[in-house]
């Protein structure tokens, strides 16, 4: 927790005053990337165009390797399939996220 509020600029106690552990930090991360694939089918949505156009824009988003927001989404989801050390609580989130 020392090195993860030194890097965001915090003192470790403002850290604690919102997470109680590493793990408790990356479940928040893991359901921040799920939720932001959510906002992105419904900004997707309300795009002009015809459906078409609106799925073609949002494959286009999740398969764009240039999309840091995709990027972290995918790291995010093989972090939480290829490690052991990830809480069992994030797993399940990541799981659900990917249907």
């Amino acid at each position: 927790m020392k090195d993860i509020a030194q890097s965001a600029g915090f003192s470790q106690g403002y850290v604690y005053t919102y997470f109680k552990s590493k793990d408790e930090i990356f479940t928040s991360i893991v359901k921040h990337a799920a939720g932001g694939a959510g906002k992105a089918i419904e900004y997707a949505a309300k795009l002009p165009g015809t459906p078409l156009e609106r799925i073609g824009w949002l494959t286009e988003a999740f398969l764009d390797f240039d999309s840091l927001a995709m990027r972290h989404w995918r790291l995010v989801l093989l972090q939480t399939s290829a490690s052991e050390a990830i809480p069992e609580e994030a797993k399940r989130i990541a799981e659900e996220t990917r249907g």
